[in-house]
C-alpha cells in the first residue's frame, strides 16, 4: 500500500517527470522466474503558499475492457523524498523515490498498458492529480525483441582466430547489455557457423553463466564485461565453418540474443612443433626454395634442411614470414631481384614460446638485419655476422661448454635458451674465461645467445649424460 507522506493532498500539487528504472517505457518478460521490483521516481510540484504533501502511488491505468485501474500488485513503498525547494516562480518542488513490482504480476498479466503516479487523499483511492505515463511492453518471447544485447566480441582481442587440429587456449572478450525487466541468468555460448550460417554445436568449454551480481547501470540498461580462456582447435568446430557467433540463451531454452559481429576462422596447416624451430604452411617439408603463397611460421629460432643452409626467395615469388617475436635475417638468407619478402609479428604463432629474442631465418646473407614488423625489403648486401664469430665445444657437453669468442678482450654476457625457447641460464663471461657450467640443466637441445657487434648471434648446442 501507499505510505502517507501527508495528512491531505489536493489537486494544486501536480505530478511529473514519472520514470520506472530510469524509463519511460519498461518490458515486462513474461518468461522470467524471479520476480522483478523496479525504482520509480516522480517529481512533485505546489505553490509555495500550500504545505500539502499528498500520499503517492503507482497505479496500472489503460486496463483492457473489465479491467478498471487499480494499484500495482505488490503496493507501492515510498523510499525517500527530497526536501521541499524553491524552484522558477513561486512553486516548491520535491522528488519521491519508491519501490514497486514491475514484472508480469506486478503489472497484473498484461492486461494493463501504463504505470501512472498518482495522488491520493482523505482516505479515498480516487486519484486527485496524475503524472505522465510509462508504457509497458509485455514480452512473452524473450527472442522478439532480443532481451540481450551482445557487442565487441573478440577472440584474442582480434576478429579472427587461426585453428589447426592441435589444441590451444585462446581468450574472448564481450560485453553484454539487457534491459532491467530481464531478471534471470542465462548462458553465453560459442558456436561455429559455416558459410550458409547454419551452426554447429556449442563449444563446450567456452560456455559463460552470468550472474544476477556484477551488472553495471549504463543509461536504462544494465551491462556486464565478459572474458572467458577455452582451449579450441578444428575439432571444437565444424568442418565447413568458417566463423564463431557467441550466443546468449534463457534457462528455459529461449534465444536471447546474437553477437553484433562474429570472429573469422583461419584454418592452417598443422605445423610441426615450434620446437622444430620451423614450419612451412601448405607443404610438408621445406626445400630452401621459398615459392609464391607459402608462409613461414617460426617461434624463435629458423634453421634450414638443404645442404648449404641456403634460404633463397626466387623472382616473382612474394614470401611471407610470420614470427612471434622480431625478425633477424642472417647469413644464408636471400631474396633475388624481383622478388618480395615481407616480415611480421603474429602473437597467436608458436604461443607456446615467449617473444623475447629476435627470429633468425636461416643464415642470411642478405636484407637488413633486422625488419620490423610488416616490413618488405628485396636484396640488398649487408655485412652481417656468421655463425663462427662465436664455438663451442665438445657438443654435445655433459659438464661444462668452452666458449670461443672472436671478439676477446671484453666481458660478455651470454644467454642460454632451452629447446621451447624459455631462458633457462644467464651468465656474464669475464675477459679470459671460456668455460660455462652446464651441469644444472636437463639433457637436450639448447641454444646459446650472445653479442657480435650490433648483431645477435646464437650458437646451438646440447647436453648429454
Amino acid at each position: 500500500m501507499a505510505l502517507l507522506l501527508g495528512n491531505k493532498a489536493m489537486a494544486q500539487v501536480s505530478l511529473s517527470d514519472f520514470k520506472v528504472d530510469d524509463a519511460t517505457a519498461i518490458k515486462v518478460y513474461t518468461t522470467v522466474s524471479t520476480r522483478r521490483q523496479a525504482t520509480f521516481t516522480v517529481k512533485l510540484s505546489r505553490p509555495s503558499t500550500s504545505s500539502d504533501n499528498p500520499s503517492i502511488r503507482v497505479n496500472l491505468v489503460g486496463g483492457r475492457s473489465g479491467f478498471p485501474e487499480q494499484e500495482v500488485n505488490g503496493g507501492t513503498t515510498i523510499t525517500s523524498q527530497t526536501p521541499w525547494t524553491f524552484s522558477t516562480g513561486s512553486n516548491l518542488v520535491s522528488t519521491v523515490t519508491g519501490r514497486i513490482y514491475a514484472d508480469y504480476d506486478g503489472v497484473r498479466y498484461g492486461n494493463y498498458s501504463s504505470l501512472q503516479a498518482v495522488t491520493i487523499c482523505c482516505g479515498s483511492f480516487n486519484p486527485v492529480s496524475r503524472s505522465n505515463l510509462v508504457s509497458i511492453s509485455v514480452i512473452t518471447n524473450p527472442t522478439i525483441p532480443a532481451a540481450i544485447t551482445i557487442t565487441n566480441f573478440t577472440v584474442d582481442n582480434a576478429t579472427s582466430v587461426n585453428i589447426n587440429s592441435s589444441s590451444r587456449t585462446v581468450t574472448y572478450r564481450l560485453t553484454l547489455s539487457k534491459d532491467p525487466g530481464y531478471t534471470d541468468e542465462f548462458v553465453v555460448n560459442v558456436r561455429g557457423a559455416n558459410s550458409s550460417n547454419a551452426l554447429s554445436p556449442v563449444v563446450s568449454q567456452a560456455t559463460f553463466q552470468t550472474q544476477s551480481s556484477g551488472w553495471s547501470v549504463s543509461g536504462t540498461q544494465r551491462v556486464y564485461s565478459v572474458t572467458r580462456s577455452f582451449p579450441l582447435s578444428v575439432a571444437d568446430v565444424g568442418a565447413n565453418d568458417v566463423r564463431l557467433v557467441v550466443q546468449a540463451v534463457s534457462p528455459q531454452n529461449f534465444l536471447l540474443g546474437v553477437g553484433a559481429n562474429t570472429v573469422a576462422l583461419n584454418r592452417v596447416v598443422n605445423p610441426i612443433p615450434c620446437i622444430s624451430d620451423v614450419y612451412v604452411q601448405n607443404v610438408s617439408s621445406f626445400s630452401g626454395t621459398k615459392s609464391s603463397g607459402q608462409d613461414l611460421y617460426a617461434g624463435r629460432a629458423v634453421t634450414t634442411s638443404t645442404a648449404n643452409g641456403d634460404v633463397i626467395v626466387r623472382n616473382g615469388a612474394t614470401a611471407a614470414f610470420l614470427a612471434r617475436g622480431s625478425v633477424a635475417l642472417v647469413d644464408g638468407f636471400s631474396v633475388e631481384p624481383g622478388a618480395t619478402f615481407s616480415a611480421s609479428q603474429d602473437a597467436s604463432v608458436c604461443s607456446s614460446l615467449q617473444a623475447e629474442e629476435p627470429v633468425e631465418v636461416a643464415r642470411a646473407r642478405a636484407a637488413q638485419a633486422v625488419l620490423t614488423p610488416s616490413m618488405m625489403r628485396s636484396a640488398a648486401p649487408a655485412n652481417l655476422p656468421s655463425r663462427e664469430a662465436v664455438a663451442v665445444y665438445p657438443n654435445p657437453t655433459k659438464d661444462e661448454l668452452n666458449v670461443q669468442l672472436l671478439e676477446t678482450g671484453n666481458a660478455r654476457e651470454l644467454r642460454i635458451f632451452n629447446n621451447q625457447g624459455r631462458e633457462v641460464k644467464r651468465v656474464s663471461l669475464p675477459a679470459g674465461q671460456t668455460k660455462v657450467d652446464v651441469r644444472l640443466l636437463e639433457p637436450g637441445i639448447y641454444y646459446l645467445h650472445t653479442n657480435h657487434g650490433q648483431q645477435s648471434v646464437k650458437t646451438r648446442f646440447s647436453v648429454e649424460r
